[in-house]
């Protein structure tokens, strides 16, 4: 899983808690959106659930986003 490895290093290089990557077998959308997450300074715990797909992580993200920016 090379694309794990790539968020994994970035994330560090970043200040990120890479542990999120790690936690289950995310697929490369939903990685996306828990790194995004992490870099806007949302509460990805909200969101990062295995049974959430990618529509779902991204609807809820956006919505997080919009309200942390009033």
């Amino acid at each position: 899983m090379i694309y794990l490895e790539d968020y994994i290093e970035k994330g560090i290089r970043k200040g990120l808690d890479v542990s999120w990557f790690v936690r289950e077998e995310w697929d490369m959308e939903q990685l996306y959106d828990i790194a995004r997450g992490l870099e806007d300074g949302l509460d990805v715990s909200i969101y990062a659930k295995k049974e959430f797909d990618f529509g779902l992580m991204e609807e809820i993200r956006y919505g997080l986003l919009k309200e942390k920016k009033g």
